[in-house]
C-alpha cells in the first residue's frame, strides 16, 4: 500500500467517524438535552469541516489539485465568505431559528457529505488494478 493511499483511507475514516458522531447528536437532541446534544454536533462541525480543509488544501498543494478538489475549496470559501452577510440577513428574517439551524448545520453537513464523496471515491478508485499495461 503506498502512503498516498495509506493517508486516504485514515482521511476517509476520520471523516466517516465524524460525521456519524455529527449525524447522532440531532437524533439524541429529541429525546435528551437539546442543547447539549446540538452543541455537540456544532463542536463536531467544527472539527470536521477543520478537517476536510486543511487535508484538502495538503492533498492539493501535495499531489495536485483535482477539478472536484478544486471546486470543494471555492465552494467553502464562497461559504464563508458569505457567512457574515447570511447571518445578518438570517437574523433579521421572521423564520430565524429554521434558516439558521439549515445555514449553520444542513449547508455545512450537505459539503461534508460531497467532499466525503470526493475522498471516498479517489480511496476507492486508487485501489483498483490497471486495466492494462498503460494505465500504470
Amino acid at each position: 500500500m503506498k502512503w498516498s493511499q495509506k493517508l486516504m483511507l485514515v482521511d476517509t475514516v476520520v471523516q466517516g467517524i465524524l460525521m456519524t458522531g455529527i449525524a447522532i447528536g440531532p437524533i439524541l437532541a429529541f429525546t435528551s438535552d437539546y442543547n447539549e446534544w446540538m452543541g455537540f454536533s456544532l463542536y463536531g462541525m467544527v472539527l470536521l469541516g477543520a478537517w476536510q480543509f486543511f487535508g484538502n488544501l495538503s492533498w492539493s498543494l501535495l499531489f495536485g489539485a483535482s477539478p472536484s478538489r478544486k471546486n470543494y475549496l471555492i465552494t467553502v470559501i464562497v461559504y464563508f465568505l458569505l457567512g457574515i452577510a447570511a447571518a445578518n440577513l438570517i437574523e433579521m428574517s421572521a423564520f430565524s431559528d429554521s434558516l439558521g439551524l439549515f445555514y449553520w448545520f444542513g449547508i455545512p453537513f450537505g459539503i461534508a457529505i460531497w467532499y466525503f464523496r470526493i475522498s471516498a471515491g479517489q480511496l476507492v478508485a486508487s485501489y483498483r488494478p490497471p486495466r492494462s499495461f498503460w494505465d500504470i
